[in-house]
């Protein structure tokens, strides 16, 4: 994702991130609520506390429902 797709990471961050001012991002994680991405702000990636403590910089994009199993998958 974070080198396929590059430009639609940072655009996440920005437009639904609160990260208006990232240059990049990465995709940390992907589950069935959301993604964690860590913007690059000021040529400085930081990541969500629960990666790496006290950084403020981070973005939690929860998505709009909870994404379900395709039929036949558990």
């Amino acid at each position: 994702m974070n080198e396929d797709h590059a430009s639609a990471v940072v655009l996440y961050a920005q437009a639904f991130g609160d990260q208006p001012q990232a240059t990049e991002a990465q995709m940390l994680a992907i589950d069935a609520n959301g993604i964690d991405l860590t913007p690059k702000v000021n040529d400085e990636y930081d990541a969500p506390y629960y990666y790496k403590p006290n950084l403020k910089i981070s973005a939690r994009i929860p998505f709009f429902s909870t994404i379900l199993p395709a039929s036949g998958e558990s």
